[in-house]
């Protein structure tokens, strides 16, 4: 949602610190044709035996914005794709579940039968680059 968009100079250090490990530093959870009714709040999925090889982490909680959000994902076929986090995560198993946020796409008609390419709108510096 572009209004939930920010500006790197806008995070405080703290945040910025967070997102850095998160996604550099901290494994990515990725699966295709998941699905799931479980949940532990009404803004989240929990996707029951969703590692089956980790040393730590059984459950994966995937934490979304809002109800609404959560009704278009839950009880359908994902995929799921993003940085998980253990530490504080609130949900699940204690120390047994994984928390992510969003990174979650419905599967069924969500391929593409060819390559494409997909351009993006970057902003550096307060200028434009495409």
């Amino acid at each position: 949602n572009e209004k939930d968009l920010r500006k790197k100079s806008e995070l405080q250090g703290t945040a910025l610190g967070n997102l850095k490990q998160i996604y550099y530093y901290n494994e990515k959870a990725k699966t295709e044709n998941k699905e799931s009714h479980d949940q532990f709040l009404q803004h989240t999925i929990l996707f029951k035996g969703f590692f089956t090889d980790h040393s730590w982490y059984n459950d994966l909680l995937v934490d979304f914005d809002s109800k609404d959000i959560v009704d278009k994902y839950k009880g359908k076929k994902v995929d799921l794709y993003g940085a998980y986090y253990g530490y504080q995560c609130a949900g699940g198993t204690p120390n047994k579940t994984a928390c992510m946020y969003g990174g979650v796409t419905l599967h069924d008609n969500n391929r593409l039968t060819e390559e494409k390419k997909v351009p993006i709108n970057l902003w550096l510096d307060g200028k434009q680059n495409t």
